[in-house]
């Protein structure tokens, strides 16, 4: 498995069809910013899990969380992922950070 964080984002990653990868990024869920997904293609990535962890010993209320994504490559091809930080009644043209990557899987 490959596990990705916001230090990643730009990067481009090479799969193999049915391996997995693990995106992990922060968020200030008590402000009301969460990542959104703005493009993720089904036909080549298909998300498989989806949590939420707050850091051990942080269980404050307004604690930051972090979110993580499991996808799986579903064929060969290129695509690309891109997710964006905002809150969701302000919409994603107020996003305050994004995560994009590029997806070769072979």
């Amino acid at each position: 498995m490959i596990k990705l964080t916001r230090e990643d984002s730009g990067r481009e990653i090479s799969l193999k069809v049915g391996e997995v990868v693990e995106i992990a990024l922060s968020a200030s869920g008590a402000a009301g910013y969460m990542w959104y997904f703005n493009h993720l293609d089904p036909k080549y990535l298909e998300l498989t899990g989806e949590e939420s962890r707050v850091p051990s010993g942080e269980r404050l209320t307004g604690a930051p969380l972090t979110k993580i994504w499991r996808l799986r490559a579903r064929k060969e091809g290129e695509t690309e992922m891109d997710m964006s930080l905002y809150r969701v009644w302000e919409g994603k043209e107020k996003a305050i950070d994004s995560f994009k990557i590029k997806v070769k899987i072979s």
